[in-house]
């Protein structure tokens, strides 16, 4: 799978990585979506690699009070990072897991279907 380089706010105490700003501004991200760290992949969809985190500060999450340009009204800060998106692991085995039980149905049935014949 392809991986493009993607901007967002890297908060390092929940292992988050927020994406989409409003309004223009680079260090403020409404926090409508985020990429979980590898390691909380357990429920699949996405997650983000290969993270190059800058020392500029930026803030999360608009707590939908006052002006979204303002810092003061995001609820979790972080550091601007250029990142990765990539797919969890478990969605790489969906399609041979259900080829495979597909595969031991289609011979349980047949086997199960000759010998009613026999």
């Amino acid at each position: 799978a392809m991986a493009n380089a993607v901007n967002g706010c890297y908060v390092v105490g929940t292992a988050r990585m927020y994406y989409q700003t409003p309004n223009g501004t680079n260090t403020l991200f409404e926090g409508a979506g985020f990429y979980v760290d590898i390691n909380q992949c357990s429920n699949g969809g996405q997650y983000f690699g290969s993270l190059s985190s800058t020392n500029t500060n930026c803030w999360a999450v608009y707590d939908g009070s006052g002006s979204k340009n303002q810092s003061s009204n995001y609820l979790v800060s972080g550091k601007k990072a250029t990142f990765t998106v990539l797919t969890c692991p478990i969605d790489d085995y969906i399609l041979p897991f259900m080829m495979v039980l597909g595969g031991i149905g289609f011979f349980a049935l047949r086997r199960r279907l000759m010998f009613s014949l026999a």
